[in-house]
């Protein structure tokens, strides 16, 4: 061996003997309560008012509560103060304040988990794990109850008026809870996989039968015609396609032929004819024209109706004899005789129209 090789080797020697120390040190030094690999170690976040987590012990939801929280509990690394592997230190040790502190923490996120009437049965419990277990041991046999409960609950639930993904949610809740409630089957043969299969089954047609038929009756037609049956995923992925399909027919609205906007004419006096009756149709441009109160014609109010101030002279050579009412016979007709033989001519003047009419001389009355 060489000089280099043994300077190399007796420096790669010295290096680990001062890590070996360094560990050594750290390890006789470093707090348990700073150290973060450990159960007593508390983080900035970890206080008294924390909820862990959204779901409160009621007593009938003993089993997700307790999967909830225990998820909760591994998430900080205080499951060991509830399942009594963590035991409590000696008095006097180093480790007891830790001990002490931590298990407090966990009394207090218990409490805030559980309903208020359960406070006082636990109130004075000195140790997370007594509440663990007297809490297991009152509401864990009730998951007999629990499971009858959620199965009857999966054959009444029906979609309805649900979408898919909020009928879908709803039954996997059911279902997941039953995985927590039922007994765990452990084993290592191939029937194992068998049965989860056909459980995916017995649910796929749970979930089929209750699914809106007068929507997707073609759709389940196919999920149960095909060999083997899909997946409960796949199933779903087909009837959301499905629901999708139907909504984009649903929002196109047909188009219509635009109609005229129409205005009835106002009704007129009942002294007028059956014509002058008859319902109008003004269009935009007439709307603000006004109308007679007595002929019901536009163009003038009944002040200036010519059947009630009389016609001008000329009103039959104007082409307007006939239409509608103008065509009738006009009153206070006077005959006046000529000064100088018998034949008499009638001038058809109306009576009291003299500068009544607007827009007609005196000479084109006359």
């Amino acid at each position: 061996m060489t000089n280099d090789d043994k300077t190399e080797a007796s420096t790669v020697t010295a290096a680990n003997t001062l890590l070996s120390a360094l560990s050594a040190s750290k390890s006789h030094t470093l707090h348990p309560m700073n150290d973060i690999t450990s159960p007593y170690y508390l983080s900035n976040v970890d206080c008294s008012t924390t909820s862990l987590i959204t779901i409160v012990l009621t007593g009938t939801n003993y089993s997700i509560w307790k999967r909830t929280m225990t998820n909760a509990l591994k998430g900080r690394n205080k499951l060991s103060f509830v399942d009594g592997s963590l035991e409590k230190p000696s008095p006097g040790s180093k480790e007891e304040f830790a001990w002490e502190k931590c298990n407090f923490m966990v009394i207090t996120w218990l409490n805030n988990s559980i309903a208020p009437e359960l406070h006082s049965s636990v109130a004075f419990y000195e140790e997370a794990h007594d509440i663990w277990k007297d809490l297991h041991e009152r509401f864990a046999g009730s998951d007999h109850a629990r499971l009858f409960e959620l199965k009857d609950m999966i054959y009444q639930t029906k979609q309805d008026n649900m979408s898919v993904s909020e009928y879908y949610t709803k039954m996997k809740s059911f279902w997941d809870e039953i995985n927590i409630v039922s007994k765990v089957l452990n084993c290592s043969c191939g029937g194992l996989k068998e049965l989860q299969a056909e459980r995916e089954q017995e649910r796929l047609h749970q979930f089929l039968c209750g699914i809106n038929m007068d929507k997707f009756k073609t759709v389940r037609s196919q999920i149960l015609s095909m060999d083997p049956l899909p997946a409960i995923n796949r199933a779903y992925a087909m009837l959301i396609t499905e629901e999708k399909k139907l909504s984009i027919g649903s929002s196109r609205v047909p188009i219509e032929a635009a109609a005229f906007a129409v205005k009835p004419s106002q009704k007129p006096s009942p002294n007028v004819n059956q014509s002058s009756q008859q319902t109008r149709v003004i269009n935009e441009e007439e709307s603000d024209k006004p109308i007679c109160g007595h002929c019901g014609k536009l163009g003038h109010l009944k002040e200036r109706c010519y059947e009630l101030i009389g016609y001008p002279a000329d009103w039959d050579t104007r082409g307007n004899r006939g239409r509608g009412l103008g065509g009738r016979q006009q009153q206070g007709t006077v005959h006046t005789a000529t000064s100088g033989g018998g034949t008499s001519s009638s001038q058809q003047v109306a009576a009291g129209t003299n500068n009544q009419i607007p827009g007609l001389t005196h000479e084109q009355i006359t």
